[in-house]
Formats: C-alpha cells, structure tokens, sequence
C-alpha cells in the first residue's frame, strides 16, 4: 500500500489486491476501486457517487456486490 499525493487515496499493488479480492461476495472489499490505478478508498468513505450516496450508504443498503468493509491492513495503515 502507498499513499498518494493528496495523502487520502492509498494506492494498491499486486499483493494488495489478492487481499482486497477483486469481484462479488463476503470476501471482496467494498473500498476497492479502478481507475488509472486501483485505489483504496477506506480513508475517503465520504466520496458522493454518480447515484448521489455514498459508497457506504450504498453497501449499508445491500447494494454493493463486494460485502467486505475494509480489512485490518487498511485500518491499520495510517496508524504505522
């Protein structure tokens, strides 16, 4: 895990997403997303999407295809 510039986006390499288990169920993160790279997005829970919710909102209504909320990596990442 690395941090990016903003000091809120923690950016993932290979390792890392074996962790986040890309794809649907108990197991896969809900805080992974794509973009130019995968982010992590557990620090930034706040982010609004493009149906106006969250990111957590949606999960906390079933929504989401990953079920996990976060992992102790990430909750722990910050605290180094």
């Amino acid at each position: 895990m690395k941090l990016q510039k903003d000091h809120k986006t923690i950016l993932l390499d290979q390792e890392d997403l074996k962790r986040c288990k890309i794809g649907a169920g108990a197991d896969c993160c809900i805080w992974l997303i794509a973009g130019k790279d995968f982010e992590c997005l557990y620090y930034n829970r706040q982010v609004i999407s493009l149906a106006g919710t969250t990111l957590e909102e949606q999960w906390k209504s079933g929504r989401t295809v990953a079920k996990r909320d976060g992992c102790d990596e990430a909750r722990d990442f910050f605290n180094k």
